[in-house]
């Protein structure tokens, strides 16, 4: 009777949707509507149903976790989705302030839409974490929340240097 306990899905769904409200909020961004009751189920499932390419190819395609063949494998799948998630949520950190400053109302409402755009993909991804990856996946989607690109915690380092200009990209990205 050992061992380790299951992880309640549901419960563990509803606590990471409360702090990322929360999280939304201290950001200073609206969650979309959508976003605000619930978060998104999962998406439709595979086009395929077997691995299209790589040593696996043409075996089932891997509906679970644990049927990831490899530890390193699985570990490398939540570090990924880990890191996508991360970047969302740090696009949203760095372009809110943005929204206020915004050179045109076309330029406010499109970038409205990237915000709303970001929260909902970086919502799906942290619910995905959840379900699909049992304990790890709620550890890691908590630690999305956690971070902070003005504090120079998110995962990579472009989401950590703030944007406070329109053009700022433009006088120092080369073309």
């Amino acid at each position: 009777m050992g061992g380790t306990p299951l992880l309640d899905v549901d419960q563990a769904l509803a606590g990471w949707h409360q702090a990322f409200t929360q999280w939304a909020s201290d950001v200073g961004v609206p969650l979309p509507k959508a976003l605000a009751s619930g978060l998104p189920q999962d998406s439709v499932g595979p086009r395929h149903r077997r691995v299209l390419f790589g040593e696996h190819a043409g075996r089932p395609l891997w509906t679970q976790w644990r049927d990831v063949p490899g530890a390193p494998a699985r570990d490398l799948l939540l570090q990924m989705v880990s890191t996508q998630a991360d970047c969302h949520l740090g696009t949203v950190e760095l372009t809110r302030d943005l929204l206020e400053h915004a050179p045109s109302k076309e330029d406010q409402a499109a970038l409205a839409n990237v915000v709303a755009d970001n929260l909902t993909h970086g919502a799906e991804l942290g619910a995905l974490l959840i379900r699909h990856f049992p304990k790890r996946g709620a550890i890691a989607a908590a630690q999305l929340l956690e971070r902070r690109a003005f504090l120079k915690t998110r995962v990579l380092n472009a989401f950590n240097q703030p944007v406070r200009h329109w053009l700022a990209c433009a006088a120092s990205c080369p073309l």
